[in-house]
């Protein structure tokens, strides 16, 4: 059964061996967004720090949050969800037949 999600795949096809870049990248992704709220945030409780600045900042945090809490968690759970039903089909012969 494993054999199958380990070969390699027609063109246009991901399989598990193609997986690594994806999760590099949600990962990288991920890590650089809370880099960024962390830096913002401690950018706009720093002293000697305009209002306008830390009404700038505050804003840009409020507009990259949702990333992190919204879509970041929503596009992983979809691709942990691909897979599952890819590899139920698979393992049920309706994706490649079975020989």
């Amino acid at each position: 059964m494993f054999g199958k999600l380990f070969r390699k795949t027609k063109k246009g096809q991901m399989g598990i061996n193609q997986l690594q870049p994806l999760v590099i990248t949600v990962g990288v992704v991920g890590i650089i967004t809370a880099i960024v709220l962390v830096i913002l945030g401690n950018l706009s409780t720093a002293t000697g720090v305009t209002s306008g600045a830390s009404t700038a900042v505050n804003s840009s945090i409020t507009a990259i949050a949702p990333i992190t809490n919204t879509w970041l968690g929503l596009i992983v759970t979809i691709v942990v969800l691909v897979l599952l039903l890819a590899i139920v089909l698979n393992s049920l012969g309706v994706v490649g037949g079975r020989r």
